[in-house]
């Protein structure tokens, strides 16, 4: 259960990386105006940061599924520990695949020679 959550947590982690680049790299190959330029460097960060959270949410649920895993005694803390990998896996595979869509379309906006902001 946890290699489920760890994969899906990795890979929705860095989609967002990868987000985060193609949205700053949008800086560096359009030439626009500098308030677009900030609001670009600005959802760069904010995609990146949502990433650095995910990284942190993924340390903190592997931290509790090593103490519990630890301990014989709490039966019910694995199986709800278990299922809240599992919905979390699934809700960072939606990201993931929003993410994707997303990048996808922005590097379609890019090849068009559209800037992403203006």
């Amino acid at each position: 259960m946890f290699t489920f959550f760890k994969i899906s947590v990795y890979t929705a982690v860095v989609a967002f990386f990868i987000l985060s680049l193609i949205t700053l790299s949008d800086v560096f190959i359009h030439s626009n105006q500098l308030r677009f330029y900030v609001l670009t460097v600005i959802a760069a960060v904010i995609f990146f940061a949502i990433a650095f959270t995910g990284i942190i949410i993924y340390k903190n649920f592997k931290n509790i599924y090593e103490y519990i895993s630890k301990d014989n005694e709490q039966n019910l803390a694995k199986g709800s520990i278990r299922k809240l990998l599992i919905i979390f896996g699934l809700i960072a595979i939606a990201i993931t695949l929003f993410t994707c869509s997303l990048c996808m379309g922005l590097l379609e906006r890019m090849n068009s020679g559209t800037a992403l902001f203006g």
